[in-house]
């Protein structure tokens, strides 16, 4: 039994063939325009949610290269402050030497003991640093300057003790936090004008001072050696702090090559093959020439006859 196609019918099949081959041709002009296989979830939702992911991990990842850099021009700081720190104490032992001798006058002994109280001055400068607004050696009281000196001569620390939680952290990886900060006090020391104490370099030098103010022999000499600790504990503080610069250079590394490598897993989800698509897209342009054509004269040649 032969059935004959209606008018409706035909017409609606020659829509559709329009359509679909208009639809392909329209999709590949898209992504030759945008460069993108995959611009929005409908086109492919499995590789849109991994996209969403993968930016989801690059982000991450960026935030901890963002918070490494900052935090490394602040360990620059630190590095940089403690350097001149060892030679402030480098040139306060050269004095205390000279000094050793028992070959000065008092008159240049007073002399000498200007020179250490300028390297002193220099000191407390250093334990102010700042970076960015902060204190840098005030422990997590980063707003309140390390030392104050009163009226009194009294030298004391205002940071967080190096007893108390005095760390300050940044998270360079999935939950690895590093300290970055130095324990101010253990570094400087303090000074009590009351009882003529002190402690670290800040004492240390306060103590030679007094001893070579007041001639005293056995005093500049007892410096030297507590000058020599001082040093020591300014390059442990150092030596810790390129340690932490390192890490910090490995991670990061570490963190470029995971960002490149999800960069190209990205890109293998979402970019097109230009070429490819081009090509495709003069096919499907020719494709949808023919079948406007075939089209066009399908509908046009149909009348009643054709049903009769």
């Amino acid at each position: 039994m032969y059935i004959r196609p209606t008018t409706l019918g035909t017409t609606n099949l020659a829509l559709n063939d329009i359509l679909s081959s208009q639809a392909k041709y329209n999709t590949l002009s898209e992504q030759s325009s945008s460069g993108l296989k995959v611009s929005k979830p409908s086109d492919d939702p499995t590789a849109a949610k991994s996209i969403l992911d993968v930016n989801a991990s690059i982000s991450q990842l960026n935030g901890y290269l963002d918070n490494i850099n900052v935090t490394q021009t602040e360990l620059d700081t630190q590095e940089s402050t403690l350097s001149s720190l060892s030679s402030l104490i480098e040139k306060a032992s050269g004095l205390a030497t000279q000094a050793a001798n028992q070959t000065y006058s008092q008159t240049e002994l007073t002399a000498m003991k200007s020179q250490v109280d300028l390297v002193l001055n220099s000191v407390l400068d250093l334990a102010n640093t700042k970076y960015n607004g902060n204190y840098i050696f005030s422990g997590t009281n980063t707003s309140t300057p390390a030392y104050t000196v009163d009226v009194a001569g009294n030298i004391a620390y205002k940071g967080t003790a190096s007893t108390d939680s005095y760390q300050r952290y940044v998270q360079i990886s999935d939950g690895v936090f590093v300290p970055i900060n130095a324990p101010g006090d253990q570094v400087f020391g303090s000074y009590d004008a009351a009882t003529n104490t002190g402690t670290g370099l800040i004492g240390t030098l306060k103590a030679l001072s007094n001893a070579m103010g007041a001639g005293n022999n056995a005093g500049i000499s007892g410096s030297l050696d507590n000058l020599s600790n001082d040093l020591n504990t300014a390059l442990l503080v150092r030596t810790k702090t390129a340690a932490i610069s390192s890490k910090f250079e490995l991670t990061t590394s570490s963190i470029n090559t995971a960002v490149t490598n999800l960069t190209s897993y990205k890109s293998n989800l979402e970019d097109i093959d230009l070429s490819a698509v081009l090509a495709k897209l003069a096919s499907a342009q020719v494709a949808m020439q023919a079948t406007m054509s075939t089209a066009s004269k399908t509908l046009s040649g149909l009348s009643l006859l054709n049903y009769l």
